[in-house]
């Protein structure tokens, strides 16, 4: 009796284990292709326009920008590669004032975990960085954002300009020039 179930039990674990891997496989170029028509369509007709109101409660409405280069950065405050770039980001902010506006959309859970986050990085609230909670993913999902950091550089047309996937550093000569050129083909 116990072979049976020993034998039974291993069955079920390769079941599992296989319906597994054709899930994943099976989804991946669906989402991949989801993925790139989101893109392509971005660049070709706008991002996606939203309101939604700050963690000051300041409504903000990604339409009422016009003119402006927008950078819009998904993150969260238990992602570590976020956590890296932030720095770079507030100095990036900074560096151009009013001439760009950078939205950091967090994908946390509770509100009170951006709140806790923001006691270690309170250079973050003080910077021009406007800091939405979307605990219900409902932007994120609207850009398709599927990991972690993620960030789109919006042109001053509202069509994007640039998808970004991962952590980068914001403020290098590099990254200084880029976002200048953006700014430029809006003029």
């Amino acid at each position: 009796m116990k072979a049976h179930l020993k034998a039974l039990g291993i069955v079920g674990v390769f079941f599992l284990l296989f319906a597994g891997v054709y899930l994943y496989f099976s989804r991946s170029p669906q989402s991949s292709s989801s993925h790139i028509d989101t893109v392509q369509r971005m660049e070709a007709k706008g991002v996606p326009t939203f309101t939604a109101n700050t963690i000051d409660n300041i409504k903000f409405e990604l339409s009422a920008h016009p003119g402006k280069v927008i950078i819009v950065n998904f993150w969260a405050s238990w992602c570590g590669p976020c956590i890296e770039e932030i720095p770079s980001l507030i100095q990036l902010a900074e560096h151009f004032k009013d001439r760009i506006e950078i939205l950091a959309v967090s994908n946390d859970e509770k509100i009170e975990d951006i709140q806790i986050f923001l006691k270690a990085f309170s250079k973050l609230k003080a910077s021009s960085i406007k800091i939405i909670w979307d605990g219900d993913r409902k932007i994120a999902d609207l850009f398709n954002v599927q990991r972690l950091p993620e960030s789109f550089i919006v042109r001053a047309d509202g069509k994007l300009e640039k998808k970004i996937i991962g952590s980068i550093t914001w403020y290098t000569p590099q990254s200084l020039e880029y976002i200048e050129s953006v700014i430029k083909k809006g003029q």
